[in-house]
């Protein structure tokens, strides 16, 4: 597991040591409750515009190295997100948003953790890819690809809604 600031202002450094001393228990924690694996991981502490910068260039990087137009944005108040990129997955935590509030940082690395686990699951890679592919208009998916894989996401984001309760087990 790979963890680094990117843009980080000297404020928000106690949010990335949080996160370097407490990332290992966590998905240690996360694995063993959902019993499954999680499978090559990147963690990057930033604040909003990096989450845009992070996420914009591991999807450029996945899908072939080509620009693509801006896509995601996210609100000032998004704690984490989480996706795939060339290596794997990919966690960014909006520092920002977590503030100093160290159990905020443990919920949100919780939850992104548990989005880990799924994205390693078999098909969900390569379901994933598509999704990109159709949200930044490479290939379009049919109605019915499409309304799995959004039912797919609401299952998966009430999973880790759900797993949330770990982080208080995090030391």
């Amino acid at each position: 597991m790979k963890i680094r600031g990117y843009k980080l202002a000297r404020r928000h450094a106690p949010v990335l040591a949080q996160v370097e001393a407490s990332a290992e228990q966590a998905a240690t924690l996360v694995r063993e409750q959902m019993r499954e694996r999680l499978g090559t991981l990147e963690i990057v502490v930033t604040d909003r515009a990096g989450m845009e910068d992070t996420v914009q260039r591991a999807h450029e990087d996945l899908l072939g190295g080509r620009s693509l137009e801006r896509h995601y944005r996210y609100a000032d108040a998004v704690c984490g997100c989480t996706t795939i990129g060339p290596n794997g997955v990919l966690i960014v935590i909006n520092a920002k948003a977590c503030g100093t509030d160290r159990r905020e940082t443990a919920i949100t690395l919780v939850h992104e953790l548990v989005h880990g686990v799924q994205y390693s699951r078999a098909k969900a890679t390569g379901d994933a890819v598509r999704a990109l592919h159709n949200n930044y208009r490479i290939t379009a998916l049919s109605n019915r690809d499409a309304q799995r894989m959004n039912r797919q996401v609401d299952a998966d984001e009430r999973e880790a809604k759900r797993l949330e309760w770990l982080a208080r087990k995090i030391r």
